[in-house]
Parts: C-alpha cells; sequence; structure tokens
C-alpha cells in the first residue's frame, strides 16, 4: 500500500514524457517499448487490480454501486494488464496515464469534505484547479485520439486484436462518458459542496462535515 502512495503521483508524469518527449513509443506506435513506460504500466495493472477489488468490497459491505467508478477502473484493468500481456499499445496506454493528473485534486476535494471545510478559500482553489485538470484531460484525450489518426494504417494492420478492443473501448469510455460526467459533476459541486460517491439521495449536502438533507 505505501509503494501504490509513492509510485501513483508518478504516473501522470510518466504519461505527460510519453506525450513531450520522443520515444519508442513515437517511432513504433504499435509495439514501440520503453523501459519507464513498461515499468508505469505494470505498476497501472497491480494498482487497478486493487482498486477493483477494493471498489467492490466496498460497494458490497456498504450496499451501494458506484457505475461510473466501477467501469472505469474495470476498462483500465482489462486494457493495463492486456497491454503487459501483449507487449502492445504502450503508445496509448502510456500516453492515458497523463489522465491521472485530476486524481491528487480530487482526493483532496474528498479529504477536505470529510473534514468539513468545504466552505474554506482552500476548497475553492482546489476546485478551479480540478476543473482545469478535468479540461486539460479533454486535450489529452483529443492528442491520442489525432495520435490513432495519424497512425490508423500501422494500429489496423499490426495492433493485436485483445489489445485494440481493451485499449480503445476505456479511451472511449474515458473521452465520451467519464471525462465529461466528471467534469459536469465537479462543476456542481463546486457551488454545492457534497459527497456523492457513497449517496443515495442526491439532495444530501454537506454542513461542517456532516450530511444533511436540503430544506
Amino acid at each position: 500500500m505505501i509503494s501504490f502512495c509513492f509510485l501513483l503521483p508518478r504516473l501522470p508524469t510518466t504519461g505527460a514524457w510519453v506525450v513531450f518527449t520522443p520515444t519508442n513509443h513515437d517511432r513504433d506506435p504499435v509495439f514501440g517499448l520503453s523501459a519507464t513506460g513498461t515499468f508505469a504500466m505494470t505498476v497501472t495493472a497491480g494498482f487497478f487490480l486493487f482498486e477493483c477489488l477494493a471498489l467492490t468490497w466496498s460497494d458490497w459491505t456498504t450496499n451501494s454501486l458506484s457505475k461510473m467508478l466501477h467501469l472505469h477502473h474495470w476498462l483500465s484493468l482489462a486494457g493495463s494488464v492486456t497491454v503487459v500481456l501483449t507487449e502492445a499499445g504502450y503508445t496509448v496506454a502510456s500516453r492515458s496515464l497523463t489522465l491521472e493528473m485530476s486524481t491528487p485534486f480530487s482526493a483532496l476535494c474528498w479529504m477536505l469534505l470529510k473534514a468539513g471545510l468545504g466552505r474554506s478559500w482552500l476548497w475553492t482553489v482546489n476546485q478551479m484547479v480540478l476543473l482545469h485538470a478535468f479540461h486539460l484531460r479533454s486535450v489529452v484525450e483529443c492528442h491520442i485520439w489525432w495520435n490513432t489518426f495519424t497512425h490508423r494504417q500501422a494500429i489496423w494492420a499490426d495492433m493485436p486484436w485483445s489489445t485494440f478492443l481493451s485499449v480503445y473501448a476505456a479511451l472511449s469510455m474515458f473521452t465520451f462518458m467519464a471525462t465529461p460526467y466528471w467534469g459536469y459533476k465537479k462543476t456542481l459541486q463546486m457551488g454545492h459542496p457534497h459527497d456523492w460517491n457513497f449517496e443515495n439521495d442526491q439532495d444530501d449536502t454537506l454542513k461542517n462535515g456532516k450530511l444533511a438533507k436540503n430544506e
């Protein structure tokens, strides 16, 4: 667990490095490998395995169902494991790690809510940065799709079908569902601080660190 806490914040940095630095991923968009990308994707596969098990256990014990989180984690797990096993698709998968840029600010958002600081200046600053991170996620997603279009012939001809389906299913989910949805929810949350992750009633709101019904 300590190793995950140490390594996970470095995954967005790895993704940004792959985006802005010419590597083997650019020379071969299907089978291009790098030591950093391989290490990062192996850690990613282990992390999402842990996340899927933890989320399933949490939902089972709290009698809830986090649909978007499950979709996100299981597709990411399938994509990362397939990439590691087939040694193909690292170009798309490594760049996708940049999308985790929103995770630290999302975690801080949750901690501020639990601490009853949903109306503090730190909350406002963090939410503004978090919303900007979601905007940048869309930029990264467009960049990955453009890179895919540019190398479409090699990807279509050489990428294993298992890798193609798992990687682009996850990328499509991020582009057209998760990023827009979470960006919308975080925009609403900025003016109405509450944690909807474990709420069955969307009218619940957090006041002074405690849930109360809107009146």
